[in-house]
């Protein structure tokens, strides 16, 4: 569990490393490059993930292809990341459902969008090169407010109406709907939306507790860490995407996002 946050330094060498550790795998290092299909790939999967787009409902395994229009949805056990072309790396809890609304990543002309829709669940969502050159044309739309991104990780939970987001690394955030907005950019920071009519709260530190409550969602239960009796093997590799070497990288190193 995270240490109590009492400055920014400690969250960035300690609080950011034990979320990281929650996560299946983090790619950091050079640039790995997405299959021409689709939009993005499946790069870690844990328990059982469907995608719904308009050829009907397929089940996702390590590098299945995603499609702008998906609808993303894991099991009551199932965890994934996923990673897209411009290097966008998001990864998806427990009983949670996104939609790929938008996406588009021109290499070349450096500009591109991507606007996600969290349905249910939690999530984490680390900014990829759409951030550093399209930064106003990237967003996360929950039933309660929308996210604006400036190039920045962070992560969240929707129950219900109810938005729990939190700032993890960057340069910042902004949380708004149609009561209010707020920017919050101190890592370790983060605010409660209590519906689509309720102002965003101001920034406050999140505890230890507010940290549980999105990394149960993301984290292995029991069960599935040891592969207890009845649980369904995993669907595909653990493993990240390769470096240039070959190898691969677990989420344990704790590397911080860049401030771009």
């Amino acid at each position: 569990m995270l240490a109590p946050l009492s400055s920014h330094t400690c969250f960035r060498r300690h609080g950011l490393a034990a979320v990281l550790a929650a996560l299946v795998l983090t790619v950091h290092g050079p640039t790995w490059a997405v299959p021409l299909e689709g939009i993005g790939q499946v790069v870690a999967l844990r328990g059982t993930a469907t995608a719904t787009g308009p050829s009907g409902e397929r089940r996702l395994a390590v590098k299945s292809p995603l499609y702008r229009s998906d609808t993303i949805r894991t099991s009551a056990r199932g965890r994934m990341q996923m990673l897209f072309a411009d290097n966008t790396i998001i990864s998806l809890g427990r009983d949670s459902v996104m939609v790929l609304a938008q996406y588009r990543w021109d290499n070349e002309a450096k500009d591109g969008a991507m606007t996600t829709e969290v349905k249910q669940g939690t999530f984490r969502i680390m900014g990829g090169a759409i951030t550093k050159y399209a930064p106003k044309s990237f967003s996360t739309v929950t039933p309660s407010a929308t996210i604006g991104i400036r190039g920045s990780m962070y992560a969240g939970r929707v129950e219900g109406a109810r938005l729990t987001v939190v700032f993890q690394g960057g340069r910042g955030i902004d949380v708004s709907n149609a009561a209010g907005s707020v920017a919050i950019t101190s890592p370790g920071f983060g605010t409660h939306v209590a519906g689509p009519a309720a102002e965003p709260g101001e920034p406050v530190p999140f505890s230890p507790e507010d940290m549980g409550a999105i990394n149960e969602g993301l984290s292995p239960d029991e069960k599935q860490a040891g592969q207890g009796e009845g649980e369904p093997p995993p669907d595909g590799d653990a493993g990240g995407p390769p470096d240039e070497n070959g190898a691969t990288e677990d989420a344990t190193g704790g590397d911080t996002p860049p401030d771009e």
